[in-house]
């Protein structure tokens, strides 16, 4: 409240001294409504800052019940491509749920769950006599190891390869323990592979005729930028070969500390018993993002070499490197970065140029297993190895057969909307990462070993 100064001033609360007591008191209204505004403006804010605290969360959910959605139908239309019946069960459950939606009268949130309730019990029953469907056809799918060595069965005699399933048929063989052969596929219901042998008979054994873990399907992979690719089936051999010729560098341990997995990195001795090649060629790169939009692999200024060779009797070794400057660069690797196809991984071929003989890569999850990245102060240089059959050729070119990217239809078929959108956020990146995948590509025209 204003006060009299005794000098014929007045002074307000606000410490405004004035020639009246009017003006004081103006002083104090206005200083009064500011503090109510700034008051209100604070309680404004805070029931903002209230309200997100309850909508955030909920459009949090929304958005995950919406990724989990759209994941599931990318999913159902990955397994009907492959398995159609499936897909008939599925589309008979949700009209079975639907008639039901449509008769009810009762609140939405009902009929929404009564829809789902009966969409799945109609749906069960046509899915299990698929799947009896499918287990008893020739249907087959990539297992975890695509070569293998035969095995004894439970009963101590070696297995015999059949011209049908279920033993019938006739026989087209015996099989002996230790011998190598390719696995075609494993059936639906896991009890039988489908094999070549080495001869160039195929036919079917039972499943306790490989190791134990190779019953196992090579899985299909999804990521959110609605690429898909599998898992790269194993060549048994080829761990053996690591296991030869590279240091084994433990990635993991079961409960008691044993190792269960390894990457593996190229030994002294097998350097010293190579032959130096030191060859280079670019690499090419290209994010998901760029490859959307229809532009094509680009140099990334970084070179490739084709650092040593290896001709052992029971394999060649082809071992390349990568160094760069920079060492925040993401693009370098040469066993190819995440977003490389599996077809690109397994679609390295030497061909010697004189006889057009040609060698493909023994198939590995080389990006993961024989990948080494080794970083210096303000540098760092990636290595990979890889495992061909064994040749001998000195003048032959290493090249891949397809491109790391996938084919546009894939891209087409991708998600759109909101997932899309979160996808495109990392330029193609890997989830919700803001680092971008890229498709790497190289190729050596002519190698020359002297």
């Amino acid at each position: 409240m204003a006060r009299s100064q005794g000098d014929g001033t007045f002074k307000s609360d606000t410490g405004h001294v004035t020639d009246s007591m009017a003006s004081a008191q103006l002083f104090e209204k206005a200083a009064a409504a500011s503090s109510s505004a700034m008051a209100g403006g604070m309680g404004d804010i805070a029931m903002l800052g209230g309200k997100a605290m309850i909508i955030l969360p909920i459009v949090g959910a929304i958005a995950m019940i919406f990724l989990m959605a759209v994941t599931g139908i990318r999913g159902f239309i990955i397994i009907a491509k492959t398995l159609p019946l499936f897909m008939v069960s599925g589309i008979i459950g949700l009209c079975a749920g639907a008639f039901v939606f449509i008769k009810l009268r009762i609140k939405i949130i009902l009929r929404l769950l009564v829809f789902c309730l009966v969409s799945i019990i109609a749906t069960a029953p046509f899915v299990f006599v698929s799947y009896k469907i499918y287990c008893r056809t020739n249907l087959h799918f990539p297992t975890m190891y695509f070569a293998d060595y035969i095995q004894a069965l439970p009963d101590g005699t070696t297995p015999k390869i059949y011209q049908k399933r279920f033993g019938k048929g006739k026989v087209l063989g015996d099989l002996t323990v230790n011998e190598r052969i390719t696995v075609n596929g494993i059936t639906m219901d896991y009890k039988e592979y489908n094999i070549t042998t080495a001869s160039g008979i195929t036919g079917w054994i039972p499943v306790a005729a490989l190791p134990k873990d190779n019953a196992e399907m090579a899985a299909i992979t999804l990521g959110l930028d609605g690429f898909e690719g599998s898992e790269i089936a194993a060549d048994r051999l080829v761990q053996q070969l690591m296991e030869k010729y590279m240091d084994a560098k433990t990635l993991a341990e079961d409960l008691k500390g044993n190792p269960i997995d390894f990457r593996y990195e190229i030994s002294e001795n097998t350097l010293n018993r190579s032959v130096s090649v030191n060859v280079q060629t670019p690499l090419l790169h290209l994010t998901t993002k760029e490859y959307k939009d229809g532009e094509a692999l680009k140099d990334s200024g970084e070179k490739v070499t084709f650092a040593n060779i290896l001709y052992a009797d029971d394999c060649t070794i082809v071992y390349l490197t990568v160094s760069s400057q920079n060492s925040s660069s993401k693009i370098k690797s040469p066993a190819g970065a995440r977003g490389n196809t599996n077809a690109w991984a397994t679609g390295l071929v030497a061909t010697d140029l004189n006889t057009g003989e040609k060698w493909q890569v023994l198939q590995a999850d080389y990006r993961r297993k024989t990948h080494t990245v080794i970083y210096n102060d303000d540098s760092q240089t990636e290595t990979v190895v890889f495992f061909f059959p064994p040749f001998k050729s000195r003048n032959f070119s290493l090249t891949h057969e397809v491109l790391p990217m996938p084919d546009q239809n894939s891209v087409k078929t991708g998600y759109g909307g909101l997932l899309g959108f979160i996808a495109n956020q990392g330029a193609g990146g890997d989830g919700f990462s803001n680092e971008p995948i890229h498709y790497n590509d190289w190729n050596f025209p002519e190698v020359q070993v002297k």
